[in-house]
């Protein structure tokens, strides 16, 4: 966007659902202007989005986000992401909501070579050193080419081979 000249720092500001929603009278509200105003200028990013349409804090959280992208209108984007069907119900929680979106794009999900890449990128940048044996990675590739085509269901791509280092990782520490 800021190639473009759409947005003057095209910087990304990624947050959960979860990061606009207190639990605290109004603190919904102070929480998302504040993303909002971090986002100024860039990309507000909002991960598993469609959560704020299951309570009332995450609705509050949703009327909020529309008030503040008429009031900074051309100021910075919005992405939501989620699965297909829970974004089409988020978009629905709210009637001013829809409308800012202009279009949606469904992506499509990681092959199984960008997800050997994918799960290698986080074994390697593992904080505390996670390595694998050779055998272990001779057999990637082929376990990667059976576990993206038979995840079935909803999945989380890049966010699947983050949970499986996890769990190696806690396995080899067992």
């Amino acid at each position: 966007y800021r190639e473009t000249g759409l947005l003057p720092q095209g910087h990304l500001v990624r947050v959960s659902a979860a990061d606009l929603v207190s639990q605290n009278v109004g603190g919904t509200t102070a929480l998302v202007r504040d993303w909002v105003q971090q986002a100024l200028g860039g990309v507000l990013f909002i991960d598993e989005a469609y959560m704020l349409a299951r309570n009332a804090h995450g609705r509050e959280a949703i009327d909020q986000l529309v008030n503040d992208m008429t009031t900074y209108g051309g100021q910075f984007a919005v992405v939501i992401a989620g699965y297909p069907g829970d974004i089409n119900r988020l978009l629905q929680a709210n009637d001013g909501l829809a409308s800012r979106f202009g279009e949606t794009w469904h992506l499509p999900d990681y092959n199984h070579e960008e997800m050997l890449r994918i799960l290698e990128r986080f074994i390697n940048n593992d904080p505390d050193g996670l390595a694998i044996s050779p055998e272990l990675a001779a057999q990637l590739p082929v376990f990667c080419e059976n576990w993206a085509m038979d995840h079935g269901g909803e999945w989380g791509n890049a966010r699947e081979a983050e949970k499986l280092t996890a769990a190696l990782k806690q396995r080899a520490l067992a």
